[in-house]
């Protein structure tokens, strides 16, 4: 099932539901959920968790209903901009505009992640924007660089920052990792960067990543979204796009 196809079923099944709760008992009250612009899905099998401007919500595939989910479960649940299932370790990662980071293990266990949110060291924008799964790390592209997430332990071990700038910070969109390469690729506010994905190469040295040319020339500042899927490289931009392999 695709993402489209997840937009549509979250909007139809909660309407279709609150068409037959109509009588509301006198002296109670009833929570009216937004379930409108969703802007980020995930899914771990047994629940579609979906992501909007005001509120958090999960679709249970097996109960056929929406559940809600808020501060009252430890969760932040406003201001969403990513969200992604990591399947080996049975974990939801979330994403917020502010830097913040909520996680959810085997669909049950909550925890947050205050790291960026909470450091100092990083000016302006702390956006997360996007998330690339490769064995037990999330990179996650945020508007000041690319964060490593350790899953297993919930740490960040280290992350990469100004990247083709000498002053400021270079917006980092999407990030994927191209294994036949040994390639790391990141689509910035400038272009499309890459490095080489080795141990022995730092990716804390800017002086490591270089803008992307191929055959047909360099790969322009419109990219907002890389996807690696079977030995090639997509990305997603406005007007006509490009793959590379």
């Amino acid at each position: 099932m695709n993402k489209f196809l997840f937009g549509v079923l979250l909007i139809i099944i909660p309407l279709e539901k609150a068409a037959t709760q109509s009588n509301i008992p006198v002296g109670t009250w009833r929570t009216h959920y937004s379930y409108n612009n969703t802007t980020s899905l995930a899914t771990s099998g047994d629940y579609i968790y979906a992501g909007s401007e005001e509120s958090f919500f999960r679709f249970d595939l097996l109960e056929n209903e929406v559940q809600k989910l808020s501060k009252e479960q430890g969760l932040i649940g406003v201001g969403i901009n990513t969200m992604g299932y990591h399947e080996p370790l049975s974990t939801l990662i979330i994403g917020y505009d502010n830097g913040n980071i909520d996680y959810i293990r085997n669909d049950k266990t909550v925890g947050n992640l205050p790291d960026i949110f909470n450091s100092q060291s990083i000016l302006g924008s702390k956006s997360i924007n996007d998330q690339f799964f490769y064995e037990e790390f999330a990179f996650l592209s945020c508007d000041f660089g690319v964060v490593k997430l350790d899953l297993e332990s919930m740490e960040i071990p280290e992350d990469y920052r100004n990247l083709g700038v000498t002053q400021g910070s270079n917006p980092v969109y999407s990030t994927a990792i191209f294994t036949e390469r040994d390639s790391i690729f990141i689509a910035t506010e400038l272009g499309l960067m890459v490095a080489q994905f080795r141990p022995e190469v730092n990716l804390q040295d800017a002086s490591n990543w270089v803008f992307f040319e191929d055959s047909a020339g360099p790969a322009v500042d419109s990219i907002f979204h890389l996807e690696y899927y079977k030995g090639a490289l997509y990305g997603g931009r406005n007007g006509m796009g490009r793959t590379t392999s």
